[in-house]
């Protein structure tokens, strides 16, 4: 819906499956801070935007 890769939204939820289970798990160590920033400033102005046309 915002446009956030799987993998963002995986870190973000701290979730382990898809990307990140098993042996690609083990490897993969990139931390994804830009993409976990990214997808949470896309949460952000979406919660924002929904409040103020919700806001009477």
């Amino acid at each position: 819906m915002l446009g956030v890769a799987p993998h963002g939204i995986e870190r973000v939820l701290n979730h382990v499956s898809g990307t990140f289970a098993g042996v690609a798990g083990v490897y993969n160590r990139f931390q994804y801070q830009d993409e976990m920033r990214a997808a949470l400033t896309l949460w952000t102005d979406h919660v924002s935007n929904s409040i103020r046309q919700t806001a009477p």
